[in-house]
């Protein structure tokens, strides 16, 4: 890290006369966990006006239901101390979205981010 900049992983950057290419190195788990929400689909998300914490008990309870895994495990989700009091309220309208879309998206209208720790997908502030 060089200064206050933040880098998008691919992207080329130059200092002086030096080019060079970010990579960020993704742990293992997190690249696991990211497969496993890309493998639940849910056939359909309609959201009018929610609450976070409604919006992740479905997304919970439809992950338990859909988990391609045997036995179906589904996937655990925390909401960090304020995420929820500053979070929009949240609309939506998904057809046949993978649990990672529709991860990335309620945390976008929300206003918030996620990230993995181990089995556990959190979702804290920005």
């Amino acid at each position: 890290r060089y200064g206050p900049f933040e880098f998008q992983n691919g992207a080329p950057v130059a200092l002086g006369d030096k080019s060079f290419v970010i990579e960020k190195e993704v742990p293992p788990n997190d690249v696991a966990m990211e497969q496993r929400l890309k493998s639940i689909v849910l056939p359909d998300v309609t959201l009018r006006n929610a609450r976070l914490e409604d919006v992740i008990r479905l997304l919970q309870q439809r992950s338990l239901e859909l988990d391609p895994v045997s036995p179906q495990k589904g996937v655990n989700f925390v909401l960090k101390n304020g995420a929820s009091e500053t979070a929009a309220l949240i609309t939506l309208n998904l057809r046949r979205a993978t649990l990672l879309d529709t991860l990335k998206m309620v945390t976008e209208v929300a206003g918030l981010k996620y990230r993995f720790d181990g089995e556990i997908v959190v979702i804290e502030s920005q």
